[in-house]
């Protein structure tokens, strides 16, 4: 039994909560999404479409292992939808990176004034092109894999010491 734990420390790299924002229910990305990140070998706790920000928020501050929290947004409104984050993030004190991506604001024209604000809102990584998930994923693979090894060393010892 004890074995079987440590296996499952070393084969799942942490949980990450995923979803659509609260005025969008575009989820044919988000399951594709939710497939690959489980192909990576993380648990996903996939909210859907159309999910409040405190809801991620309660989420993710009852998840296990926790990684990070990905919203997905493709009408234009993350701004709108994401406008409680940073009280939200502190009231449910979620500290792991918040990864916003998608089709940020509204129009033809792109510039970097939805960046920025979304920045400010508290969101830590953006993404703008579906091809940036891997490299994010990357990054949290590097920091899961740190976690695991920590998680691997606490368990070991706790194990040892019932022994």
């Amino acid at each position: 039994m004890q074995d079987s734990s440590i296996k499952h420390l070393i084969a799942n790299r942490g949980t990450i909560v995923l979803g659509v924002a609260a005025s969008d229910a575009h989820v044919v990305g988000n399951h594709l999404i939710a497939m690959y990140l489980r192909r990576q070998r993380f648990d996903v706790i996939n909210l859907g479409a159309c999910t409040p920000t405190e809801e991620f928020m309660q989420v993710a501050s009852k998840a296990e292992r926790l990684v990070a929290v990905l919203i997905g947004s493709l009408n234009g409104h993350a701004l709108e939808d994401l406008a409680d984050l940073a009280e939200l993030r502190h009231r449910y004190n979620v500290s792991v990176p918040i990864i916003v991506g998608g089709n940020l604001s509204v129009g033809a024209i792109k510039n970097d004034e939805a960046i920025v604000k979304l920045h400010a809102l508290g969101v830590d990584q953006i993404l703008q092109d579906p091809r940036q998930i891997v490299d994010a994923i990357g990054r949290l693979s590097i920091q899961s894999q740190t976690m695991s090894i920590n998680d691997i060393s606490h368990r070991s010892a706790f194990l040892l010491e019932e022994a």
